[in-house]
């Protein structure tokens, strides 16, 4: 069982470091408006694109937690911080900001958000809320083979969660290297045993990655993509601006 520590008093990392970040989007109306004002004025207009409220006010919390945390790492004001974008969507964080070479990326569902901070490694994050899903044909459709195959060896109840572990694997590790989910049957990510949840790579291009699943609760599913291997992972639970 992951532990889940309260933030510490020192935002710093070392090179083979990897922070990892748990956040609640169900934030106060004060926070949502302090979040709001660290916005650019491009992530004001795709919030303002949300058809519902819910989605927007998450949308909100989940980029002004963001810039929250960076801000932290780079002493930086968070509305200040400029971001770039991949072709396929990836932020990044512009060159000025060049004091800490920060890789980081990004995943909410469902009211919560997950984060994953680096320096110097690609990095991807996916969270799934688990729900209810036709897991053997999407697993036909965008898994391997052995994929397909491990899913169908196991019983109805554990399919729906083996399928979300390999899909935020595979996911989080397409995040990481920017090529979005077009490549999900490009790579192949089995599952060790049901009990470790720990991957092997079948794919060469993914042994010198490390993937992980996160434990979050009972009712999430959700993975951590990095590259390089013998890395120290930390836990933290975000907690509100003020208490930053």
């Amino acid at each position: 069982m992951t532990h889940w520590l309260s933030p510490p008093k020192e935002f710093n990392l070392s090179l083979n470091q990897v922070d990892i970040w748990q956040a609640d989007l169900n934030v106060s109306p004060q926070q949502l408006g302090q979040f709001q004002l660290t916005l650019s004025e491009d992530e004001q207009q795709r919030a303002q694109r949300f058809r519902f409220e819910r989605d927007r006010h998450q949308y909100i919390a989940a980029r002004g937690i963001l810039r929250s945390l960076l801000g932290k790492y780079l002493g930086v004001n968070p509305a200040q911080l400029q971001f770039n974008y991949s072709d396929k969507g990836k932020p990044t964080l512009s060159p000025v900001h060049v004091t800490l070479p920060i890789q980081f990326n990004v995943s909410h569902s469902h009211q919560k958000a997950l984060y994953g901070i680096t320096l110097n490694h690609r990095v991807g994050i996916d969270l799934e809320y688990i729900r209810p899903v036709e897991a053997l044909a999407l697993a036909q459709r965008f898994f391997s083979q052995q994929e397909f195959t491990q899913l169908t060896a196991i019983s109805p109840q554990q399919q729906q969660q083996v399928f979300f572990q390999l899909w935020t694997g595979k996911e989080a590790y397409l995040k990481a290297t920017g090529e979005g989910l077009s490549g999900l049957e490009t790579i192949e990510i089995l599952l060790e045993n049901l009990q470790e949840l720990s991957f092997n790579f079948s794919d060469k291009m993914l042994l010198k990655w490390s993937i992980i699943p996160l434990n979050i609760n009972d009712q999430y599913v959700a993975s951590l993509a990095v590259e390089g291997e013998l890395l120290e992972y930390r836990y933290w639970q975000w907690q509100s601006i003020s208490s930053l």
